[in-house]
């Protein structure tokens, strides 16, 4: 979904395609789910519509319903262990 200027859907199965491509390639996949998560499409997230699961998603809006300013950024264990890189072997 392109929202900047309204939102426009792209063709799910294109969406669908390009991921898969990417995760073939080893190139991380990442959803801004600002606009589309927490039910905004219907479904939970844009991952749930996909039916993919992306190596980053970054939610926020929604969170605190504009009281506060708040926003999570959601990552799989690849990702996550990439950050943390040799802290994790000293232990």
């Amino acid at each position: 979904v392109h929202a900047a200027g309204g939102m426009h859907m792209v063709d799910p199965l294109f969406q669908r395609i390009l991921v898969k491509e990417c995760q073939n390639r080893k190139i991380p996949v990442i959803f801004d789910e600002v606009f589309t998560g927490f039910w905004r499409l219907g479904v939970e997230t844009t991952a749930d519509l996909l039916g993919c699961v992306p190596d980053i998603a970054c939610y926020g809006k929604l969170l605190t319903g504009g009281v506060i300013p708040l926003a999570a950024t959601l990552a799989t264990n690849a990702v996550f262990d990439s950050f943390v890189g040799d802290s994790k072997k000293r232990e």
